[in-house]
């Protein structure tokens, strides 16, 4: 992943091309609602770090990718996962819930939502979140029951 980081980080894009990647791939967050190729840019970078456990690096490409577009459903989901990784779960949270108000139907967001809540002993919340997660996509996967879904509970 490291190479293609590396390979990727001073290609120029144009706006035509990434609206092309938008509409060639609408279920990708990472394309959708893009300002300019430098947010778009910033995305692939904050996810990269992201990915890599590098939480606060991420953090930093999405605080520069929201100056650009705070409107960015997606730079809120990033940032909230990744302060949820560190731990800093109401602020997590409060990215999370930011990046839902932009788009209330951003599975991923509540999700992630869900898993911070479990994580942080809010069992019910994170059920409530979950529930909402796979009313908007029942394909999408949620974290493994060992991890955080308390014996008992089902989504329907």
């Amino acid at each position: 992943m490291r190479e293609v980081f590396e390979s990727t980080k001073d290609v120029k894009l144009d706006m035509r091309s990434i609206e092309k990647q938008a509409k060639e791939n609408p279920d990708r967050m990472v394309f959708q609602g893009v300002k300019n190729p430098e947010e778009y840019r910033i995305r692939h970078h904050a996810l990269y770090f992201s990915m890599n456990g590098d939480y606060k690096k991420a953090m930093e490409y999405t605080n520069r990718g929201i100056e650009i577009n705070p409107k960015s459903a997606y730079l809120f989901y990033i940032r909230g996962r990744s302060k949820g990784d560190i731990e800093l779960f109401d602020e997590g949270i409060k990215d999370l819930d930011e990046a839902i108000k932009l788009k209330p139907d951003y599975a991923d967001a509540f999700v992630e939502k869900g898993y911070i809540e479990q994580r942080k002993g809010n069992p019910e919340s994170a059920k409530k979140d979950y529930e909402k997660a796979k009313k908007i996509d029942p394909a999408i996967e949620l974290p493994g029951e060992e991890m955080v879904i308390p014996t008992g509970l089902t989504f329907e």
